[in-house]
């Protein structure tokens, strides 16, 4: 079997961070290295040429600029390179391009499209524009191979999308992080009574239910604080200004008791998580959340809103506290429960970490990943024309 020679093709990549896709691109490509030939086409707007191109880095390393069209400078690269597998990250207008005209002109290479995230599905919820629901069901149903990164996200594929037959099965891939031994997390935490949450301020979060729980907490725990990170005002869903706002106003009668902090950086995200008593992840809808992987390689106790995201990644009672989503309440309940035994928190945060560690972590998941190209290629490449 010819051996896989991807090229992925994303929006972000190293410090270009601007959401999960950036933690799923970077740690793979970094466990990938010495398992599989593969590089990386990072898409880049250029002033030159007033349109995007992008840098190519060559095992991951190694930038070099591009300053032709992004659609032609792939098909150079594909040439130029011999990949057979082309891997889109994101469902955005360009990789639509991109893959259309590698259609177009029936160019041999099987392209796998990563549905990070199922917009019609959501649409409700998270509020995508009509073009975005465009791109996504296009490269749904004109890519060769679909990678998804939950069993519970088959069904809502067909869900939203009835009439699509997919030519293979689903390849079904988690995401996963990094836990080496020297980062191993040290037990007892420090004492604190701090609440973290981070996370995207956009529609379908769920921060509001953890500002709402802040006074029914407050009468049991005085001294809780909050600290509520990632807030930015631009985002893929449409309307998130209107999110941030509401989000704000709620702060405002609750300044004494509430830290923001923008978008993180690592080093600020470690720091927040090591002053963190425990962290909350109050989304209404996630695929497998960096919510939840993060706290939990760094040892922090964790409450889930209870979605089929975290319930594959952690066992309620056994690895976190879990809630129904929007129930402020039972929200609340669980904060004072964990602010008031550290020993329980604790317990917790010992058997989610172990499950983390041994289940998702980088070198086993990547591993997934080399074969799924394997199979990919076992399949044989055919160009199509659209």
């Amino acid at each position: 079997m010819t051996p896989p020679k991807i090229l992925f093709v994303s929006y972000e990549f190293g410090p270009v961070v601007s959401g999960g896709v950036a933690r799923v691109i970077n740690g793979l490509c970094t466990a990938l290295t010495g398992k599989v030939d593969f590089d990386i086409f990072l898409l880049q707007w250029r002033v030159e040429i007033d349109n995007f191109s992008g840098d190519l880095y060559r095992g991951g390393v190694d930038p070099h600029s591009y300053f032709t069209l992004y659609t032609d400078t792939v098909r150079a690269l594909i040439d130029q390179h011999r990949y057979n597998v082309v891997h889109i990250m994101h469902a955005g207008e360009h990789t639509y391009e991109i893959v259309r005209c590698l259609r177009a002109a029936a160019v041999k290479v099987e392209i796998v499209f990563s549905l990070h995230s199922i917009m019609k599905y959501d649409r409700a919820l998270r509020k995508a524009s009509e073009q975005d629901l465009f791109h996504e069901e296009y490269l749904l149903k004109n890519s060769d191979h679909v990678h998804l990164l939950t069993e519970t996200a088959r069904p809502w594929v067909r869900a939203a999308y009835p009439d699509y037959r997919p030519a293979h099965d689903f390849h079904v891939i988690p995401n996963a992080i990094a836990c080496p031994p020297a980062r191993r997390p040290a037990w007892p935490r420090p004492p604190t009574r701090t609440v973290l949450s981070i996370s995207r301020w956009s529609h379908g979060k769920g921060l509001e239910y953890v500002l709402d729980a802040i006074p029914h907490v407050l009468k049991a725990v005085p001294d809780a604080h909050f600290v509520l990170a990632g807030r930015k005002e631009s985002s893929w869903e449409n309307d998130v200004a209107t999110y941030v706002r509401k989000i704000d106003a709620k702060i405002r009668q609750l300044a004494a008791h509430v830290t923001v902090f923008g978008w993180l950086d690592d080093a600020q995200k470690d720091q927040l998580c090591a002053n963190a008593a425990l962290v909350v992840m109050p989304s209404e809808m996630e695929y497998f959340p960096y919510a939840i992987l993060e706290p939990a390689a760094e040892g922090i106790p964790i409450i889930s809103s209870r979605i089929p995201g975290s319930l594959e990644i952690l066992r309620e009672g056994q690895d976190c506290l879990m809630y129904e989503p929007g129930d402020v309440l039972q929200l609340a309940r669980h904060i004072v429960t964990l602010l008031g035994s550290p020993a329980l928190g604790e317990q917790f945060a010992r058997s989610a970490y172990q499950r983390v560690s041994t289940a998702f972590t980088w070198d086993r998941i990547s591993d997934l990943y080399r074969d799924c190209y394997r199979r990919v290629l076992g399949t044989g490449i055919e160009g199509r024309q659209c």
